[in-house]
């Protein structure tokens, strides 16, 4: 709960991680080339000998808080507008952000997690991120809410797509 006094806020749940199926075909045709070059084996049987990239879909709620009149309505729009601006993520708008933030707190975990990592190889093996929203119907929503325990909150849902775990090299 949020007094008086509250700040507004959002809140953002990751409650769903699902496979991307419609993403197994451009994960194996991006082996194509590098297959293409190796001389003792067919394309297509070196094809399903290797393991492609962990295709996933993020879904996420994004809650929102506000203890004045219109708050949470107005801080709701703004995120739909710039969720609708912004629907697809370039690996260097990741990047910098990655960096944004792993500056604020440089005694973080986060922070010393990016230090160790290389993120152009990291933001490169995520291929092209795209925002979707999820428009839930009330039955839906009270449903979500009722699996979260908590009392519902103006939210909206989001899908983040093509986010792709390993990549061609890695042994993972």
């Amino acid at each position: 709960s949020i007094g008086v006094d509250g700040q507004p806020q959002l809140n953002l749940f990751l409650y769903q991680v699902s496979q991307n199926r419609n993403a197994d075909w451009i994960g194996r045709e991006s082996y194509a080339p590098r297959v293409r070059n190796h001389p003792t084996q067919s394309r297509s049987n070196a094809i399903s000998n290797e393991n492609a990239p962990l295709a996933i879909n993020l879904h996420y709620l994004l809650t929102v808080y506000g203890s004045k009149d219109f708050q949470t309505e107005l801080l709701l729009g703004s995120v739909m507008e710039l969720m609708h601006q912004t629907p697809v993520l370039s690996n260097e708008k990741i990047q910098e952000s990655l960096q944004h933030t792993a500056s604020i707190n440089r005694a973080g975990l986060f922070s010393q997690a990016i230090e160790s990592t290389s993120l152009p190889i990291l933001t490169e093996q995520l291929g092209q991120v795209q925002i979707t929203p999820n428009l839930f119907d009330t039955e839906q929503m009270s449903r979500l809410w009722s699996l979260l325990q908590g009392s519902y909150r103006p939210s909206l849902a989001y899908e983040v797509s093509m986010v792709f775990i390993g990549d061609q090299n890695s042994s993972l």
